[in-house]
């Protein structure tokens, strides 16, 4: 198997296709499922927070992959979940997250990228329906990226 480093993708390749790439927020986060319902955890954001677009460089997007390949089990080719100390938001209880007789529980990681699509509620479906456009052609190229 490559390693990261070797599958590792610039990201500066992303951000020059972008118009706006203040506008694009971009994270990673770290979700504590159980079945199909997600825990609050404290250690949500990989990274510790979401970012926008315009603060990732090289190094910051190879630190984000390396933490968010943490929540992935090695014994399965980073494929699977896999249980991590985390911390409860609504009690500040620390847990491991994991149980071996029930996989559905258990940590995995997760990408989100949005933009905010700037329309008002007085405005026309037409109007509307072009702003959402503007907002899906702002993230197009992140998309492409991504699926890549």
């Amino acid at each position: 198997m490559r390693s990261l480093a070797q599958r590792f993708r610039p990201f500066a390749s992303v951000k020059a296709k972008v118009a706006e790439p203040n506008r694009v927020r971009f994270g990673l986060t770290r979700d504590a499922w159980r079945g199909a319902s997600r825990f609050e955890i404290v250690e949500k954001y990989i990274g510790g927070r979401p970012f926008r677009l315009s603060e990732i460089d090289d190094q910051l997007w190879l630190q984000l992959l390396t933490e968010a390949k943490t929540c992935l089990d090695p014994k399965k080719q980073h494929r699977g979940r896999i249980g991590q100390i985390v911390t409860l938001a609504k009690t500040g209880e620390k847990v491991f997250w994991w149980d071996e007789a029930r996989p559905q529980k258990g940590i995995s990681p997760h990408l989100h990228i949005s933009t905010v699509v700037e329309a008002e509620p007085s405005w026309s479906e037409e109007k509307i329906n072009a702003a959402m456009n503007r907002a899906i052609g702002l993230l197009k190229p992140v998309h492409d990226w991504v699926v890549r």
